[in-house]
Order: structure tokens, then sequence, then C-alpha cells
């Protein structure tokens, strides 16, 4: 995502309007660096024609092992009384999706969780296991694995329904 995705976005609206050339992205170029960016120098609505969409991945909150909570509402419960409120939260890069899911649970919930951000969720994962980072928020893919394996544990996903894979964890929205 980010300059990378911006740069093909350009190209792509520079393009002859004639179907002749696509342009696969993630939603992060198109939903969010609009919204961050002063000047994308694209109108995702104005600019292009969407031609459909071919996959999907939800995203949802993780703990690492050091961090006590073994359910959403115990996650803000320890932050609330015993990390004072604050708390740092690892997303796999600025701008995105992960880091307007921290900023929205901190409003809800009356924390102040500060979006570590990083150079994907590789690095924050390990930092996670490391016990060097409390909790992330990346897609169910990066932490699923891991969640199996009991090293980290999964608290929440967006999304209307439970994910199939993962029927153990509540969605947000049953949370409230």
């Amino acid at each position: 995502p980010g300059a990378g995705g911006q740069i093909a976005a350009l190209a792509l609206k520079s393009a002859p309007a004639d179907a002749t050339v696509l342009f696969l992205t993630h939603d992060h170029t198109i939903s969010i660096l609009p919204q961050v960016v002063k000047n994308a120098g694209f109108d995702p609505a104005r600019d292009f024609v969407s031609a459909g969409g071919f996959a999907s991945f939800v995203n949802g909150l993780a703990v690492s092992p050091g961090t006590p909570a073994t359910t959403f509402q115990e996650f803000v419960d320890w932050v609330k009384t015993r990390q004072g409120g604050k708390s740092a939260v690892g997303i796999p890069a600025p701008a995105s999706t992960p880091e307007f899911l921290v900023k929205l649970l901190g409003q809800r919930y009356g924390l102040d969780l500060v979006s570590a951000p990083y150079r994907g969720s590789a690095p924050m994962i390990g930092d996670m296991l490391g016990n060097q980072i409390p909790a992330g928020v990346a897609s169910v893919q990066d932490f699923i694995e891991n969640h199996r394996a009991g090293k980290l544990r999964m608290l929440a996903v967006l999304g209307g329904q439970r994910q199939t894979a993962l029927p153990d964890v509540p969605t947000f929205a049953e949370l409230g």
C-alpha cells in the first residue's frame, strides 16, 4: 500500500479509458489513501470504474502471550486498570484500516490507544510474540496460525458474523 499504490493509481488514471489496463489493489489505495493524503492525485469515484472484487479479508485484534486478557472486555479492563488507560497497539502500516480500528476502539472504550506502525505484519507479530508490544490489529490470515498454536490470542474480529476458521472468536459487532 501507500506510495506504491498511489503511483499505480496515478498510472491507471493516465491510461486510456478503454478497459485494456486493469488495477489490482488492496482497498487501502482506493478507500483510505484519498482520505488521509492531502492530494492523492485521483478521485476513486470519478477516475476509476470497478471491475469487481476477487478476495476479502477480515481484520482482528490479538494480544501477546504476556498480556493477561483472554477476552476483549478483559483487554479493555486491563488497559484501564493496569496500564492507566494507555496502551500501544501494533498495526502493519500507517494510515491503514487497522490504524482506524485502533482509533475507533480507543474512542469507543475511553482508552488512550496509540497505533504503533510497523513495516508489515511479520515484524509486528515478531514483537508481539516477544512481548515487546501487548496487542496488534491485522488480518485474520496474519494471526490465525499463532492463535491456533496458542502463541497469540485473537480477541475479536471485524464483520457481521464470526469467521468459520475461528468460531470461538467473537465479532466486534457482537461485543457492541
